[in-house]
């Protein structure tokens, strides 16, 4: 392959068609070489664009005729990126397990069966029970910023985890992936409310902000999904040492009269209970529903009801959506439209004070010229007026006039005139 025909700029972008050819074409540390980068770190990028890529010891095998046939490059996938640009960050593969990795870098399926645990879900307990917990409702933090969108207690992860797995599951089945969102996705993600019930009273909490939304695709119709715990006001009476208890069980008599005398203040403390989220947000489209679960453990054994009914929500959803790409367009157009008006009446106003300092400038050269040929015209006539006196007087004239130059100043050269710049056209 001849180098002159690879990108050699750090930002030139390479499409997953091209990095197809390129890694079947020779070694993948050859290939590496001339993007300066190494072949670990392209074979993530081959990952993270589903490229499929030759297995260890291809080139051997091709050597001798014995290499297994070149695999066709797979469509994109639903929220897939298409290309790679260089120096760019490389998205995590949309599969956790190295094994699910290896199979889908080679062109395998990867698709869940219907009792499996969802790639999304795999392996990730320990990175959110490894993290810091809220300071009020002490939701976890996990350690890790790309994993599912899920807002939950330490208390209530397994339950958690166990219905966004369902979930995912039942999405997959009815044929909707489930991914994390890809670095370029245009989703914002709305701003939750993990009150039971909502007020317009502010509520605080350092909640954990994924790194990449969790989306479930209905066709080429992203949908985002957020899972969070409900909290409920509670009274809580202070204990000491910072430490609070129910005031249903102060009551109750479980600590007998010990906290009497402290004060109660309503803390928002997690259910057990969980809501569900879909939103679309592309082109400031403003589309959201939400699900409340009523007992727990309810949402599990219903994933597939919830993924039916928001595919009924998919009509809606796409309405929002398609307005919202009209509004996008329109306020694009305005916007053009203004920037267009500014650089017009910009043009205008450069012109305008080109003109004035040209016109300042030639004033200033005409003021000077015209001074000069004045002082001038009057040094002469001294001289006429002078013309019958004696020598020594007229001596004493000149002597005076050639001080009153020296006084005035320099008279104006024709270089200057020949600088002078006009307005520009």
């Amino acid at each position: 392959m001849e180098q002159e025909n690879l990108p050699q700029r750090p930002e030139a972008r390479i499409s997953r068609e091209r990095l197809f050819e390129l890694v079947w074409s020779e070694p993948m540390i050859k290939v590496a070489e001339r993007f300066g980068v190494s072949s670990s770190y392209l074979a993530r990028v081959c990952t993270s664009l589903n490229v499929p890529r030759p297995q260890r010891g291809y080139w051997a095998k091709l050597g001798v005729g014995k290499a297994p046939p070149k695999p066709s490059l797979p469509a994109p996938r639903p929220g897939e990126q298409t290309g790679w640009v260089q120096g760019s960050t490389i998205n995590a593969p949309l599969v956790w397990s190295d094994a699910d990795a290896r199979s889908l870098a080679n062109g395998e399926s990867d698709q869940h069966t219907a009792a499996g645990m969802h790639s999304l879900i795999k392996g990730i307990e320990p990175l959110f029970s490894a993290g810091r917990e809220t300071y009020q409702v002490k939701f976890l933090k996990p350690s890790k910023r790309n994993l599912p969108d899920i807002q939950v207690s330490r208390s209530g992860l397994p339950a958690a985890l166990a219905f966004a797995n369902a979930l995912f599951n039942a999405f997959e089945r009815r044929g909707h992936r489930v991914v994390l969102a890809s670095n370029d996705a245009r989703m914002s993600r709305p701003e939750i409310d993990i009150r039971d019930v909502p007020s317009k009273q502010p509520f605080h909490e350092d909640l954990w902000h994924p790194g990449r939304q969790t989306v479930a695709y209905l066709g080429d119709m992203p949908v985002g999904l957020i899972i969070y715990e409900v909290t409920e006001a509670t009274l809580m009476r202070y204990a000491g040492n910072s430490i609070y208890v129910r005031e249903s069980e102060v009551k109750a008599g479980k600590f007998g009269r010990k906290y009497d005398r402290n004060w109660t203040s309503t803390h928002y403390l997690p259910t057990g209970r969980f809501c569900l989220i879909a939103y679309s947000s592309h082109y400031g489209s403003k589309w959201s529903n939400a699900w409340k679960e009523t007992s727990l453990g309810k949402f599990q054994i219903q994933a597939m009801s919830l993924v039916k009914e928001l595919e009924a929500f998919k009509p809606a959803a796409q309405a929002a959506r398609d307005q919202g790409r009209l509004d996008y367009d329109r306020r694009m157009f305005e916007h053009e439209e203004h920037a267009r008006r500014r650089a017009e009446e910009a043009i205008v106003k450069r012109k305008a004070a080109e003109t004035q300092e040209s016109l300042a400038a030639l004033v200033t050269f005409i003021e000077a010229v015209e001074r000069t040929d004045r002082f001038n015209r009057a040094f002469q006539m001294i001289r006429e007026m002078a013309s019958s006196l004696d020598k020594g007087a007229v001596e004493a004239i000149e002597t005076k006039i050639e001080i009153a130059r020296r006084m005035l100043e320099p008279a104006p050269k024709i270089e200057t005139f020949l600088n002078w710049r006009p307005p520009s056209d």
